[in-house]
């Protein structure tokens, strides 16, 4: 994580700061902790970390022009397969329901 910070600030030739990491679903408490450690250690400032699905229905959702909808995100790879759903209210998403899979989402070999 400290490389690819240090990639960041060169290209953008500003000091990054803060992060918003994200994780997948299926990591446990200890998971999230390793990886919140890891971007302190690299010297960020993590203001938030959440998951990957999470993250991906709030980007959608800020590009998009709806007031107001439900919607699915499905995250599919790395050995599981995540279904998430979400409303959007007003700038408001929240998050109905979450599961994961973890023999659907094909195969990994480290």
């Amino acid at each position: 994580m400290k490389r690819i910070k240090e990639i960041a600030e060169a290209s953008t030739k500003k000091t990054i700061e803060e992060a918003v990491l994200t994780v997948p679903s299926y990591f446990s408490d200890q998971q999230r902790r390793a990886v919140l450690n890891a971007g302190k250690i690299a010297g960020f400032n993590v203001l938030k970390l959440m998951n990957e699905s999470t993250a991906a229905a709030m980007a959608y959702m800020h590009t998009s022009n709806y007031e107001s909808k439900t919607f699915a995100v499905f995250n599919l790879g790395g050995g599981h397969f995540d279904v998430s759903i979400f409303e959007w209210n007003y700038g408001v998403l929240d998050v109905k329901a979450m599961t994961s899979r973890a023999s659907l989402g094909g195969e990994v070999n480290y």
